[in-house]
């Protein structure tokens, strides 16, 4: 007890290795476990592991190839994409081919049909989902977003994406039209598999408005937040002086509190509302965007903040259609254009 079992040690490990290992104590008092070596605080994280690849070819004797400095690039710069982080990684997935398409699929020995579920025509690979299937090709010909000279590729993920990231013009503004890309590949990878598992049949205008619905609307986020950065973001939140009903497909929720200092009571009230019916979209939220506006643009909410601590009125309670004390405000408020 106390000590290393030499022999075992050396047949296990290196002679290197094994050295390092009977130089160091034993402890009896501490339970064996599991320590990841190349991070600070023993426990792995991928970015030790990357660190771990790049230094293997300096301490094997076998060859490893790097990546070639092009693609290198790519990968870093699909991770700088400016979209939601599960769209980077999505499109590092189609990158790595690790999306389940049927092609895929029977590469890890999965018996399926190879045939795409979607045309029945062409084999189902990533580069057919993602651009050359017809629904796919006509939502890149709605998009308006140039392809390639000679089209996109039929055979290579790297390339489509390689021009996609890399047409000139793209990182100039965040409202280029170009930039929609993400999303467009995000809602054609959506529908596709919305097809196959729910059997909702999509078509190339419905995708496109979607993505770039979804495009802009981040894109708006991205600014906002941008301005928090200094005054201006309340400025710029006040820019209008009525309430204003969401874009189509999208809800708002109104935030109201009111308290009273003196009596150490508060009150606060939310109203949820879309452009025409909020509740057939609560389960498909996919991102929010919270921005301060003045009480002119808040009323309900505020008015309902105000009641609680104005009358006394602290219990919880959730209405459907709102409050019939407010109804001239919602109706008048509800003829309003975006």
């Amino acid at each position: 007890m106390g000590q290393w079992d030499e022999d075992r040690v050396r047949h296990l490990f290196i002679q290197k290795d094994a050295d390092y290992i009977l130089s160091l104590r034993v402890s009896t008092d501490l339970h064996d476990t599991y320590v990841w070596s190349f991070s600070k605080n023993g426990l792995y994280n991928s970015q030790s592991g990357y660190k771990l690849l790049e230094a293997l070819p300096e301490n094997q004797d076998f060859p490893v190839t790097p990546l070639p400095p092009i693609e290198k690039n790519l990968w870093s710069q699909l991770w700088k994409v400016q979209t939601m982080p599960k769209i980077r990684h999505f499109m590092w997935k189609a990158l790595a081919g690790a999306l389940a398409v049927s092609d895929r699929l029977q590469s890890r020995g999965i018996h399926i049909g190879l045939t795409c579920k979607i045309c029945g025509k062409e084999t189902e690979t990533i580069c057919h989902v993602l651009f050359h299937c017809p629904v796919a090709k006509q939502s890149w010909d709605l998009s308006n977003i140039p392809g390639p000279r000679m089209g996109f590729s039929k055979n290579s993920v790297f390339l489509n994406l390689f021009h996609l990231l890399n047409h000139d013009g793209r990182r100039n503004s965040l409202t280029n039209k170009t930039q929609v890309f993400p999303w467009l590949l995000w809602h054609i990878w959506k529908s596709r598999n919305s097809f196959v598992f729910e059997g909702k049949s999509y078509n190339a205008n419905s995708i496109m408005v979607k993505a770039r619905e979804d495009a802009e609307t981040w894109m708006a986020a991205n600014k906002s937040d941008a301005t928090t950065t200094n005054k201006s973001f309340l400025t710029a939140s006040h820019t209008h002086h009525t309430w204003r009903c969401p874009m189509f497909s999208f809800g708002k929720c109104n935030i109201g509190c009111s308290w009273i200092k003196q009596e150490m009571n508060c009150g606060a009230a939310w109203d949820l509302r879309d452009h025409s019916d909020i509740r057939r979209f609560l389960d498909v939220f996919e991102f929010s965007v919270v921005v301060i506006a003045a009480n002119e643009c808040n009323r309900v909410a505020k008015e309902i903040a105000t009641s609680v601590t104005r009358d006394h009125r602290y219990q919880s309670y959730i209405a459907r259609e709102g409050p019939m004390w407010l109804q001239e405000i919602i109706t008048e408020e509800s003829k309003l254009l975006v």
